[in-house]
């Protein structure tokens, strides 16, 4: 695997690269693989991501593992975990989203979504709600399992 970490770079553009990690204020890959990329404005196609810190990503059909940005649009993508003020999510599949606005499409699966304000036609696996029953119902069976005991200190 190459690696780009020495200096930052203005501009990169990867095509059908395997590549470490990678600092660039804009970048672009396609049919790339990058374990950890940091950049202001991100810009994937066909291209697997461990993990991403950018201000602005646009993702198509791509695989990110862990995505932190201002703004997160995905379409035809899977997307592990993301934090975000904006994020777009167009069919995809994603674990757990975290947003201070999300936009979701009809052909979206999302895990968890923790969201502030959400637009489109949302059904995630599991809400805030089901979430917070699920906990219930866990100490419940596991007080219910061990009435007796002992607290210790």
């Amino acid at each position: 695997m190459s690696d780009a970490h020495a200096q930052p770079i203005p501009i990169g553009t990867a095509y059908q690269a395997r590549i470490d990690h990678l600092e660039a204020e804009a970048l672009s890959l396609e049919q790339s693989a990058v374990q950890s990329a940091q950049a202001g404005t991100l810009a994937a196609h066909l291209s697997p991501i461990g993990r991403a810190r950018t201000e602005h990503m646009e993702a198509q059909a791509s695989a990110i593992g862990m995505a932190h940005a201002q703004d997160i649009r995905l379409r035809g993508g899977i997307l592990g975990l993301a934090q975000a003020a904006q994020a777009t999510i167009s069919r995809s599949v994603a674990g757990l989203v975290q947003a201070d606005q999300a936009h979701i499409d009809d052909e979206a699966v999302i895990g968890l979504l923790l969201a502030g304000r959400v637009s489109g036609n949302v059904r995630p696996i599991v809400d805030l709600r089901g979430v917070l029953v699920l906990g219930l119902v866990i100490g419940l069976v596991l007080k219910l399992a061990r009435p007796n005991a002992k607290k210790t200190p």
